[in-house]
């Protein structure tokens, strides 16, 4: 197996295959080689016969008539998240089911330290990471560099936003940026920056639950950077 081929350069491929502008057929070469590349990693690790193959088999491109839809590219980047998640449950010998719903780039900063029962440290190491990405996407957007609540404030405004959840020109759109970019404001000012100005201890049950919340918000700024057409 080609040693570039790795779970995260395949989810890097089905994003790329998202913001591809046009639609992805079978015979579109990014997706020519995204095929051959997850069925030659998927064999050699042996993967063929795990339930996430099985489900990714099912949205992938068999025949020159048939292109991709959005829907059929995110249930593969699911499916590989999962297969990324099984990985790493085989090399660490640890099953945890919280670990499932977690968010993979969660998952990398804050499971090393979680499962070394470093609670508070992996809750804020997955906040500071979610600032970070939108920090990064927020100075290739305009330039400007902002930190924080007004960080989130501003790139989730809902007047002039430079990440949309949804078409926000309608009303439901406008309340779901709202409360989002409230929610993503709330989480660096009761989460982060608590956290980073005292030595806080918090117990397992505590940080499992803001683990949650700061997985939910990384899928949301998937959704966002999708939605809004940016290159990260």
């Amino acid at each position: 197996m080609d040693k570039n081929i790795t779970i995260e350069s395949l989810i890097e491929q089905v994003r790329n295959l998202i913001r591809y502008q046009g639609h992805v057929r079978y015979d579109t070469p990014i997706y020519e080689v995204f095929h051959r590349d997850v069925t030659e990693f998927v064999f050699a690790n042996s993967l063929d016969k795990t339930e996430h193959w099985n489900y990714i088999q099912k949205f992938l491109m068999w025949q020159s008539t048939q292109y991709m839809i959005n829907d059929e590219a995110n249930a593969i980047l699911t499916g590989l998240e999962n297969i990324r998640q099984e990985m790493l449950e085989r090399s660490s010998g640890h099953k945890d089911p919280i670990w499932a719903y977690i968010h993979p780039i969660i998952i990398k900063v804050a499971q090393p330290l979680f499962l070394d029962r470093h609670y508070s440290e992996a809750v804020q190491s997955a906040i500071v990471e979610i600032n970070a990405r939108i920090k990064k996407i927020r100075i290739r957007i305009d330039g400007e560099e902002l930190d924080g609540d007004t960080l989130m404030r501003q790139t989730f405004s809902v007047n002039q936003p430079k990440l949309s959840f949804e078409d926000n020109s309608t009303a439901n759109g406008k309340n779901v940026q709202q409360g989002y970019m409230d929610i993503f404001a709330g989480a660096m000012k009761g989460i982060r920056n608590p956290n980073a100005h005292e030595n806080m201890e918090i117990k397992k049950d505590d940080a499992v639950r803001k683990l949650m919340l700061t997985s939910l918000l990384m899928y949301k700024v998937d959704e966002a950077v999708a939605f809004s057409g940016i290159t990260e």
